[in-house]
């Protein structure tokens, strides 16, 4: 769903959105890519760099996890849009339904209502975390510092280029 918000359907025919699909389609390689660097790291990096132990077994696990998550979810991707590709009737009910205003008004809010909800368990992890470990405090602030500053900076750029 984020990578359809990525590209917004904004085109006049069906040839446009077929080159739109394809962007998709770029995308979800490099996503499968990220996820060839994750298992990379987690069978070179990971040992070298993390203390053996539980620990360093948990960040084999997890990068690995994350990895295999990327390139499933990349290919399955691709799969499915090269199969759209394929079928120009599948092709131009795709379109009509990426530029149903309706569902990107649902789309917009729920992105929305996600942010809202991360930034008020970042809230509650910073203060109570805050109790615990300094870490945690400056880890939850930082994250919430960065969630701002993008906000700003996205906000500027979309504010010239619409």
């Amino acid at each position: 769903m984020f990578i359809k918000e990525l590209f917004a359907c904004k085109t006049a025919n069906v040839e446009e959105y077929r080159r739109l699909v394809q962007g998709r389609q770029r995308l979800l390689r490099a996503l499968c890519a990220l996820g060839v660097l994750a298992e990379l790291a987690a069978f070179f990096a990971v040992p070298r760099l993390v203390a053996a132990g539980a620990h360093g077994e948990f960040c084999k696990g997890f990068y690995t996890g994350v990895g295999l998550a990327l390139i499933v979810c990349g290919i399955v991707g691709e799969r499915r849009l090269a199969a759209l590709l394929r079928n120009e009737e599948k092709l131009k009910q795709a379109r009509c339904r990426d530029k149903d205003e309706r569902l990107q008004e649902i789309n917009r809010r729920a992105q929305l209502a996600a942010g809202l909800a991360t930034l008020a368990v970042l809230y509650g992890v910073m203060l109570a975390g805050g109790l615990v470990s300094f870490e945690l405090l400056v880890f939850s602030a930082a994250v919430v510092l960065v969630f701002f500053v993008s906000f700003i900076a996205f906000h500027c750029y979309y504010e010239r280029r619409l």
